[in-house]
Parts: C-alpha cells; sequence; structure tokens
C-alpha cells in the first residue's frame, strides 16, 4: 500500500506560549515512520517566539498554523478550530492524532501503530496512547471496571482494551464520528472535556480504545498553568458531567465529595499559586456562580439527563476522592470485549 492509499492522518495540537515545548513534540511528530502525516497548529496568540519559529516552519513545509487574533480563546476553542480545520476538504483527514503542546512521541511507531488499532477496529472513535510522564511512570490511576486500582505493571500488560475516558494529551480520533458527535462542548472551556465527549461516543455506541503498549510522553511542562481559574473549571465541568449522566441516587453523595475536594484543591491553589491566571474579580464570580447552578440541579431529580453505563460512578467517585493523593484518574475496564476489539 502505497503513502497515498493509507489514511490521512492530522496532528493537532494548540499552543499558548509554550515554544520549546512545542518544538520537541513537533520534531517528536516529524520522527515519525507513518508516511501519510500532516502537522496542524493552532496558537492562541503566543508571545514568547512561538509565532515566528511557526513561520519558519510553515514556510519549510513541515507544517501549517493558524494564529488567533487574541488570547482569549479558551482551550475548546481552539481544539475544536483544528478539529474542525482537519476535517475539511483541505485535509481529508480520515483519522486526527491529537496532542498537547507539551508532550511527545518517542516512538517512531506511535501514530502507525495507533492507525492500526483504528484500522481493525472500524466502530471505535478514539485509542489512546498510554501517557506516561517524564519520569516514565504513568500520569493517572487507573481502576477497573471493580474499582481496583490498577499498579504499573498491570497497565504495562494490557493490549488494546476498552477504555472510559480517552487521555487528551495523545490520541487518535475517527474524523466522522467526531463530526457527527460535534466534536468538544465548549462550555467546558478546560478540563473534563474528554470524559464528556467519551461518554457521548460510548453511549452513541461508539467504543473509546486504550493501547497499554504504545507508550508516549506527557511532561507536564514547567509553565504548566495550575491556577485558580483553571481549578474552577475543573469544579464546575466535574459537576457538569455528574448532573448531566448520573442518576440522582448517585449524584447527590458524590455532589458532597466533590465540594470537598474541590474545596482542599482551590484553597491548595491560592495558597501556592495565588489569584494568578484570574484576571478580574468578575471573572471569579461568573465561573463560581456557573458552578453552583450546576450543582444545584444535582438536587434535582426531575432534571432530564442522559444516562452513561455502569462505569462512570465508579470513574467519577475514584477521580474526586483518590484525587488528594493521586491527582488526575482515568479509567479502563476489564469486562469482555463486546465491540470486537482486535
Amino acid at each position: 500500500m502505497t503513502s497515498y492509499e493509507l489514511p490521512q492522518v492530522v496532528v493537532t495540537m494548540t499552543n499558548w506560549n509554550r515554544r520549546d515545548d512545542m518544538a520537541r513534540a513537533i520534531e517528536s511528530i516529524q520522527s515519525q515512520v507513518y508516511p501519510n502525516i500532516k502537522i496542524l497548529i493552532v496558537d492562541n496568540c503566543s508571545n514568547d517566539g512561538s509565532i515566528q519559529l511557526l513561520e519558519d516552519l510553515e514556510q519549510q513545509g513541515v507544517l501549517s498554523f493558524i494564529s488567533c487574533p487574541h488570547s482569549d480563546f479558551s482551550a475548546m476553542d481552539t481544539l475544536n478550530m483544528g478539529f474542525d480545520i482537519a476535517a475539511s476538504g483541505a485535509y481529508n483527514a480520515k483519522y486526527i492524532f491529537v496532542m498537547d503542546n507539551d508532550a511527545y512521541l518517542p516512538d517512531a511507531h506511535n501514530i502507525s501503530r495507533a492507525v492500526e488499532v483504528m484500522e481493525r477496529n472500524p466502530r471505535a472513535f478514539a485509542v489512546s496512547t498510554n501517557v506516561l510522564g517524564s519520569d516514565m511512570k504513568p500520569q493517572m490511576v487507573m481502576v477497573d471496571c471493580e474499582g481496583n486500582i490498577l499498579t504499573f505493571q498491570d497497565i504495562l500488560t494490557l493490549d488494546v482494551v476498552e477504555w472510559l475516558e480517552f487521555h487528551g494529551a495523545a490520541t487518535m480520533l475517527r474524523v466522522d464520528i467526531g463530526k457527527q458527535l460535534d466534536w468538544y462542548d465548549d462550555r467546558f472551556f478546560i478540563h473534563v472535556n474528554e470524559i464528556d465527549l467519551s461518554i457521548r461516543a460510548r453511549n452513541a455506541g461508539y467504543p473509546v480504545l486504550f493501547d497499554g503498549q504504545n507508550l508516549t510522553i506527557h511532561s507536564s511542562s514547567v509553565t504548566a498553568r495550575p491556577n485558580l481559574r483553571n481549578r474552577i473549571h475543573g469544579f464546575k465541568n466535574l459537576l457538569y458531567v455528574c448532573n448531566t449522566y448520573m442518576k440522582f441516587t448517585t449524584r447527590v453523595p458524590l455532589f458532597a465529595l466533590i465540594i470537598i475536594a474541590y474545596t482542599y484543591r482551590l484553597f491548595d491553589t491560592i495558597l501556592h499559586e495565588g489569584f494568578k491566571g484570574v484576571p478580574a474579580i468578575p471573572y471569579l464570580t461568573r465561573w463560581v456562580w456557573i458552578a453552583l447552578r450546576n450543582g444545584a440541579l444535582l438536587f434535582n431529580p426531575w432534571y432530564k439527563r442522559q444516562i452513561a453505563d455502569e462505569y462512570v460512578h465508579i470513574w467519577l467517585f475514584h477521580r474526586v476522592w483518590k484525587s488528594f493523593l493521586y491527582g488526575t484518574l482515568r479509567m479502563i475496564t476489564k469486562r469482555p470485549l463486546e465491540f470486537g476489539i482486535q
């Protein structure tokens, strides 16, 4: 099969003031052996030299990029912008490989392996790589469908299994299904968006896969921004997911857990980061109000909602209370591979 017959893959990435991280990510993409790759960067009006680097690389034919006119776009805005462009006739992508700009691909076969998995499983919406930190350890705690925490060795023994949530730092998405699902919900602004899109895909009958043998690195840039703004959006978005997809008897106790967890995390962030990342008190007040309004809906048993599968309450329960000790959680399942995963 020639490169023209292989599925078109567009690697999409967003960037804001992470020039060096982005440069390393682009270099790792260029090292991939898969021949039918295009690179598309959406830059959110960086002022650290990123634009100049992207202009040089575009002139060399390495990539294409879009420069936003200002930096007020949300993460969802810039990600969806990249997805829409990659899915357009100009690129005609069958698959989008979405990457964080502080992630990189250590193996020349990372993308070709992801394509192979997607081609073998034509109903799959996504296949997530096994994302490790720069210390080569998992960045998150993973639990199975019974709530058991998996060790690093457990994770490394996994091949391709069904997963509840893909990891947005390095995942391949199927374009036609993504267009059908309308990509990310822009109400999320930042954080928790992967679980929402994954649940919508699974509810529509499209599995989300995890490939334990396809290792990628997410270095968590020194310019990572764990500020108060991001914590508030995480709080708001967890309430939204809980309210949208969970039964009344499950979401009420989880509301209390979310309040406890994020009260701790908000005060911890203020203690270490101050109010960095929150440009104005009206901004803070607006998003706190949205979070509390979402929380109030949790107590309305008549609020119409779409129920996700039986794994959601396990995932969110662990994600909230284990966040005190472990940080971000993702969840896989060990149930039979009912979608014919190969």
